[in-house]
């Protein structure tokens, strides 16, 4: 692949860290130094009074002209308008994409109206339809091999709170009963937040993932991106994955369509493989492609 995009992100916790490890080439950066909170107090403080100091707040690459990038990609959680003006002049012939790996709320609508960026990109078929967007489904990579180990549970639950734990609880009730043995992990405070390749041995172990999800908005979830790379079976509760071609009944149980008094039979039968070139599709190099 051509050395022409870059991608920009500010998560310091949580899956982009982990991805740009397999993936980044050197393609990702960070937007702010690891020293700078973007919700700090002097980060506030400079935007509101346009002190100079502010760009301080980020990376070497500001200084680093390069007119041979043909495109930046910019994740919606790394977004700032500051950060944008310093891109534009650092990379002078790219065109500025942001890319919403979120379901835009009330904070990110307001991203659209940024006229430096050339175009608006999001995972969400909803969001293409109310905003006009382009749309690229969520990604993962093929670089992340899980490891050989033997099966401890049936289904795998890791995740925080965020409104389910009651009826996550219930469901695990519902499963023991089954004589399925789920492992159940709700992550409540920070303390106990658990780094993704410790995710990722837990997960060796299990038969299938539970793929639980709030509201209404869902799209395709990182849970099912696993499922899909993996080859593990999937139990969730996103009726929208009938509409994606990776859609076999045999690996995905749907909670609330299919019937609860099968989840045992289903757990029991084989993961029947995906072709080849559906995977790939969901790969990043076929995501950033498609840009």
């Amino acid at each position: 692949m051509k050395d022409n995009y870059l991608i920009f992100m500010s998560d310091k916790k949580g899956v982009l860290p982990i991805l740009e490890k397999y993936i980044s080439n050197g393609k990702f950066k960070t937007i702010y130094k690891d020293s700078c909170n973007f919700y700090g107090f002097w980060f506030r403080l400079f935007r509101k009074f346009k002190l100079p100091f502010i760009k301080m707040m980020f990376d070497n690459w500001k200084k680093q002209k390069n007119d041979k990038i043909e495109k930046v990609i910019i994740f919606d959680s790394g977004y700032n308008k500051y950060a944008i003006k310093a891109i534009k002049k650092s990379y002078t012939n790219a065109k500025i994409i942001l890319y919403y790996w979120n379901h835009i709320n009330e904070y990110s609508e307001k991203f659209l109206k940024d006229k430096l960026i050339d175009e608006f990109w999001t995972f969400d078929l909803e969001d293409v339809k109310k905003y006009q967007l382009k749309y690229n489904p969520q990604f993962y990579t093929k670089k992340i091999v899980l490891q050989n180990n033997n099966i401890e549970y049936d289904t795998l639950f890791l995740g925080r709170d965020k409104n389910r734990k009651n009826y996550i609880l219930d469901l695990k009730e519902k499963i023991i009963e089954q004589k399925i043995n789920p492992k159940i992990v709700i992550i409540e405070e920070e303390k106990d937040f658990i780094e993704y390749e410790e995710y990722l041995s837990m997960l060796s172990k299990s038969k299938a993932i539970l793929d639980i999800v709030e509201g209404e908005k869902m799209g395709l979830t990182l849970r099912t991106m696993e499922s899909i790379f993996f080859d593990k079976k999937l139990i969730t509760n996103n009726q929208e994955v009938l509409e994606y071609d990776f859609y076999n009944p045999q690996n995905i149980f749907i909670l609330g369509r299919d019937k609860e008094e099968n989840l045992k039979n289903f757990i029991e039968t084989d993961y029947e493989k995906l072709d080849k070139d559906v995977v790939e599709y969901y790969d990043f190099e076929s995501w950033i492609k498609r840009f």
